[in-house]
């Protein structure tokens, strides 16, 4: 964050960048331990953002899972959480229109109104933009649209158009993904083309510059971007001799543009008297190659659905060992600041431009000091539900039901099972698994599997808290003769019974062992203020349709034969142990298994009773997270001697790394056991808070942890270089 920070230079455009393109060294945030470094990263949200506007001291971000909306006090509301938003755009005064799809959601601030405009027509919208003049364009591969007399009209021909840009005098530039248009106040569109000066078909992004029509643009190819510059008259691309970084987009500056990559942003400018790299051109556009005509507007008509071609960031193009010397204007590039994260998407909107972070929202600059907006969903209310799969690969769920993985060093949205709702991960003997209740379908709990195919796979379907079956007897047969047949235009339609017993919620928790019995708690409805509570575990099977509920008041009749007394309410749980399951709880640690409940309090050796976590350990050992701090079970008995620091930061939550190491943490930080030796880490060794709630660790020796604002991940450790 404090790298964050200092990109404010971007907003004044000092002169706060080296002379040339060597980069200064950036040395990310570390946590200093014996086996080496670990580097550190902040995680916020699992956010997926397609576009960004901002008016009226709102700013509206549009993700796959909603609508965001941040006031100017940093207030957040998230609006139709289910459905994808593709595009956003506002006025000045806060009035805003969203697209889902096809349909259009009109706001003012964070308050849907019902001034909407007509739906747009089918296709997929990828951009909309409420122009200064008060016309309202929108773009997908429907083509270019604009609203006309109440009615959607096309401009030109439909075209597979990528995004908007306003230019002056009420003009507007449209990126496609062969070209780009530039549409003037009297309706005359100007047509670039590849072969007709752009040197690649696909236009990511566009910042108009001077006087109406000239810009700047960001062209991909399938495997290179190139910068280019459109002077009014003709096109000229530019490259970076050696420049390595992968580029995202544009944004304006003073006197050029700003080149952001992932991870660092770039000043192009004329050099006079300030210095910097020279860009290299690689192609001079002739004069007079751009088509130009009047648009006719049209009604549109179903086209194809386009997909866009692959839209990921590329390294600039390299300079051919043989180019020659090309007549072009004079520009050159050097390093601002690095970014604190890695950026995907870039909006710039009057004087502000907005970055979207992978797994940190969107960094906004321009306005005094950056600000960070995000959900924050992956901050869980509860426990962080971190499992790695067969590969190794870590999985995400966030208290919201959003799916993510980790790849290619970031957090990436994953589509979950098609209508379920994801709640928790485990990993399990065939990968990684994941718990879901179904909306549709009241008391309805799924367990999928991920297949390395990348598809989800049902395990499990069942419904809890049904009615066990009756015997059959002859009342039985004799009840089940058939009814008199009624009149079907008559008969009234049947509608569901209502489910009776417990209304399940969610499924918090998710605990698979190596025979694939899946353990899951159980959320139900309750007259609380929370309206829910825990309600101990059911237990599922494969191959078995038969249901086992382990909770406070078991009744064998209706909670199956195996069913033993747990507390409703527990804080964790760890099915790791072969045939037992254990459970923190304010009683004690609890064990299931042999056909009995065993309950660990102060009686049988666990100090202060209160237990908060549970973990199946290496060496024979379970540890305890207790009130009086960590212990652990071994050859029938509890230890708790530990050092006196230990036992004072009293940690809530613990994980075992691959080596067998665990991992403790708490409001008063971070502790690391191995071998029976503890250290301890604060924010003199790098951590940036000491403020804990959870922890995990993935199969590859990540340490994942759950901070009260932030998620942190810990990569693996880095080893320190020989000593000479």
């Amino acid at each position: 964050m404090k790298r964050l920070l200092t990109l404010a230079c971007l907003a004044a455009l000092g002169g706060c960048a080296p002379k040339t393109l060597q980069l200064p060294p950036t040395l990310p945030d570390t946590l200093s331990e014996p086996r080496g470094a670990r580097e550190v990263t902040t995680l916020l949200d699992l956010d997926h953002v397609n576009d960004v506007a901002q008016g009226g001291g709102y700013v509206f971000v549009a993700t796959d899972h909603g609508l965001l909306v941040f006031d100017g006090e940093g207030g957040m509301a998230r609006l139709m959480e289910t459905e994808r938003f593709g595009a956003v755009t506002a006025t000045e005064s806060g009035d805003a229109l969203a697209a889902a799809g096809s349909r259009l959601i009109a706001l003012r601030g964070s308050t849907p109104t019902e001034n909407a405009p007509p739906e747009l027509p089918a296709g997929t919208t990828r951009d909309l933009l409420l122009a200064p003049s008060g016309a309202l364009w929108a773009c997908g591969d429907q083509g270019l649209l604009s609203l006309r007399d109440g009615a959607w009209m096309r401009m030109g021909e439909p075209v597979n158009c990528v995004t908007l840009h306003a230019a002056p005098q009420n003009a507007l530039w449209a990126s496609l993904d062969r070209g780009a248009l530039f549409v003037d106040a009297d309706d005359v569109v100007r047509e670039h083309r590849e072969g007709h000066g752009l040197p690649a078909g696909f236009v990511s992004s566009v910042v108009p510059v001077g006087a109406a029509g000239e810009a700047f643009a960001l062209v991909q190819s399938p495997s290179d971007a190139y910068l280019a510059h459109f002077d009014g008259t003709r096109w000229f691309a530019y490259t970076v001799d050696g420049f390595e970084r992968r580029v995202v987009g544009l944004g304006p500056s003073r006197d050029g543009v700003i080149l952001f990559a992932e991870d660092h942003a770039f000043r192009v400018h004329t050099p006079e008297g300030i210095g910097g790299v020279r860009l290299t051109p690689l192609q001079r556009g002739e004069r007079d190659e751009v088509l130009g005509y009047r648009a006719t507007a049209s009604e549109p008509t179903p086209v194809e659905q386009r997909e866009l071609p692959d839209q990921g960031a590329r390294r600039l193009a390299p300079v051919p060992p043989s180019h020659p010397t090309l007549e072009a204007p004079a520009l050159a590039v050097e390093p601002t600041e690095p970014i604190a994260g890695r950026a995907y998407l870039v909006r710039t909107l009057g004087d502000r431009t907005y970055l979207a972070l992978r797994g940190r929202g969107v960094v906004e600059l321009g306005a005094g000091e950056p600000r960070t907006l995000s959900s924050r969903n992956l901050v869980a209310d509860r426990d962080l539900q971190v499992a790695s799969d067969e590969r190794g690969i870590p999985w995400l769920v966030t208290d919201d039901g959003t799916v993510g993985v980790w790849q290619d060093g970031a957090l990436q949205t994953v589509a979950g099972p098609e209508g379920a709702r994801p709640w928790s991960v485990a990993p399990g003997p065939r990968g990684v698994y994941l718990a879901s209740t179904v909306p549709s379908r009241p008391n309805v709990v799924q367990i999928h599997r991920r297949m390395p195919g990348d598809q989800w796979v049902l395990v499990v379907e069942r419904t809890l808290f049904a009615a066990p079956p009756a015997a059959e007897t002859e009342a039985d047969d004799a009840a089940a003769a058939p009814a008199p047949a009624e009149d079907p235009e008559t008969a009234a339609i049947a509608a569901p019974a209502p489910p009776t017993g417990p209304q399940l919620v969610g499924v918090p928790m998710l605990g698979v062992t190596e025979d694939e019995a899946l353990w899951v708690a159980l959320r139900v409805a309750a007259d609380t203020e929370s309206g829910s509570r825990l309600r101990g575990v059911a237990v599922l099977s494969a191959t078995d349709e038969a249901i086992t509920y382990h909770h406070e008041v078991v009744d064998p009749a209706v909670d199956g034969a195996e069913a033993l007394r747990l507390p409703d309410d527990f804080e964790a749980m760890d099915v790791n142990q072969d045939g037992m399951a254990w459970f923190a709880t304010l009683v004690g640690a609890i064990r299931l298994g042999n056909h009995q409940s065993v309950f660990f309090g102060e009686d049988r050796g666990v100090r202060g009773e209160v237990v908060s976590d549970v973990l199946v350990g290496s060496r024979g050992r379970v540890w305890v997270a207790a009130a009086e701090g960590p212990g652990y079970r071994q050859q029938q008995s509890f230890e708790f001697r530990m050092p006196g620091f230990v036992k004072e930061a009293r940690p809530l939550r613990l994980a075992m790394d691959p080596q067998g190491r665990v991992w403790a943490v708490g409001p008063n930080g971070l502790l690391v056991e191995s071998e029976d030796q503890w250290t301890a880490f604060g924010e003199a060794e790098g951590l940036p808070t000491t403020q804990l709630v959870d922890v995990e660790v993935d199969a590859g020796g990540a340490v994942w942890i759950l901070a009260a604002d932030r998620v942190l991940r810990l990569d693996r450790p880095q080893a320190a270089p020989a000593q000479r």
